[in-house]
């Protein structure tokens, strides 16, 4: 009786591992009631939040074959939080966390670009400007340490949306959203390097040229309009 107790908690002991990055990955999202703390009004992300999110990032350096099993629950509880005002810092959390898997698991991009690519088509096609800035930066993450050769034709799905966020303006003038567009005009920069790095020379290159200079030109009325200083 003694034996098969032993055997039956060795059993248990084993299979600890094997579920560890779904323990490490619902750490990284604290209760909503601590949600405030974890993540202030404009996506800052605390410093405990970001020490769940290495530990989660660490073990996934250290376990590559659980990657795209953590992509997929990041993937999930962005679906789950993205419609939901109250749960929006979950989402900062949830895109951090895409980057940093990014960022330091780079040469395994492969395993779970396609995570990232669903993530970032939400976000580019939500209507906050918040959600599209996230989409942004996510991709921009992508562009710099990715070099995934088996994509490089879906890049091209994303220039259409970052042309649109660099012309879409709430009101004429002053700019409104020139947070987002100089996002979106910087997600496009790091798109062109990536195409050098790739030798991928994507059809939407002139596009992208007329887009920045579009923006130069309806810049400069703001800069020239600026009143000079008595010397």
């Amino acid at each position: 009786m003694a034996s098969c107790s032993c055997s039956a908690a060795l059993f248990t002991r084993s299979r600890v591992p094997l579920k560890r990055y779904n323990l490490l990955t619902a750490a990284i999202y604290p209760k909503l009631s601590a949600l405030p703390q974890a993540v202030s009004s404009d996506g800052e992300i605390s410093k405990n939040a970001l020490k769940k999110i290495s530990n989660l990032i660490e073990y996934a350096e250290k376990n590559p074959g659980r990657i795209p099993k953590i992509a997929r629950r990041l993937e999930r509880r962005l679906v789950k939080d993205i419609n939901r005002e109250n749960r929006r810092g979950y989402v900062d959390i949830s895109v951090r966390g895409f980057i940093q898997l990014i960022v330091c698991c780079s040469k395994l991009l492969s395993l779970f670009t396609m995570h990232v690519f669903r993530v970032s088509h939400l976000l580019l096609h939500h209507s906050q400007e918040h959600m599209q800035v996230l989409a942004v930066l996510l991709l921009q993450a992508f562009w710099k340490h990715g070099t995934v050769p088996a994509y490089l034709r879906q890049m091209d799905d994303f220039v259409g949306p970052l042309k649109c966020l660099t012309h879409c303006t709430k009101a004429d003038q002053a700019f409104q959203n020139y947070g987002v567009q100089s996002v979106a005009l910087g997600g496009l920069e790091e798109f062109v390097r990536w195409m050098s790095r790739t030798k991928f020379i994507s059809e939407q290159l002139p596009a992208i040229i007329a887009t920045v200079l579009d923006n130069l030109q309806r810049t400069q009325p703001l800069v020239h309009s600026k009143p000079q200083t008595s010397k």
